[in-house]
């Protein structure tokens, strides 16, 4: 992995997009609150479910996918992830 990619997996999607939320409002849902939090997450630390979350509620997109290959490769993932009526196969080992 090259240092430009541990330096991004370092920092956390607000930090990336230099862009910081406010907590989220009260009345939020689960997965909205989980987004908040995921957001000041280094991507680096972050779980297979995380970056699922994220991918599905459309957030990040960008800052994910540039390194969501070498991220999911380093942790031996393999999966299925049904969206809708879409599925993704992802098996990298």
């Amino acid at each position: 992995m090259n240092s430009d990619a541990q330096f991004q997996e370092s920092l956390s999607l607000e930090q990336i997009e230099d862009n910081a939320w406010e907590d989220p409002p009260a009345d939020a849902t689960r997965p909205v609150r989980t987004v908040y939090q995921l957001r000041r997450k280094p991507i680096g630390t972050m779980q297979v479910e995380d970056l699922r979350l994220l991918l599905l509620q459309q957030e990040g997109v960008t800052s994910i996918t540039c390194g969501f290959v070498e991220i999911v490769s380093d942790k031996r993932f393999s999966g299925r992830w049904k969206t809708g009526h879409t599925n993704i196969d992802v098996e990298i080992q």
